[in-house]
């Protein structure tokens, strides 16, 4: 079979290092980027317009990448996760971080429960290579 190149048809241009996750909000309209320059921006994907009046918001609190993202159902929230052992809880609409979890090591994947009380996260650390998937039981109050 013939390799076929991917050609974008638009560069969104904002951060500052390699990027490590992307994600689409669940209504199709807002695209999450999770950086090595330790930020979260968020794209509006529905409006033609230059890149840079395209970014909505940029999130930073992260020591080290982000590493995963995970939008609530409803696109009000995302989640954040990094190699710094942190998860953070965002509100898109007011830009602010809703709160922050520490865990034992490198976060790799996190997602919601389908009834958006809770996250899973899987970590890896030196101690435990690979390894490791837990549930937050704090209640997050999001959507």
């Amino acid at each position: 079979a013939a390799k076929k190149i991917l050609q974008f048809s638009e560069v969104l241009r904002g951060h500052t290092g390699a990027i490590y996750d992307v994600k689409y909000d669940p209504r199709g309209s807002l695209l999450a980027s999770g950086s090595l320059d330790c930020s979260v921006r968020i794209w509006n994907v529905r409006t033609k317009s230059s890149s840079s009046s395209r970014e909505m918001r940029s999130f930073h609190g992260h020591a080290i990448n982000v590493s995963t993202l995970a939008w609530s159902r409803h696109s009000d929230m995302i989640l954040s996760g990094s190699y710094d052992g942190s998860v953070r809880l965002w509100d898109v609409e007011s830009g602010r971080e809703v709160m922050e979890f520490e865990l034992p090591g490198m976060v790799q994947s996190l997602t919601w429960a389908p009834d958006a009380s809770y996250s899973s996260s899987r970590v890896s650390s030196r101690e435990n290579p690979g390894s490791g998937m837990g549930e937050n039981q704090k209640p997050f109050g999001g959507s």
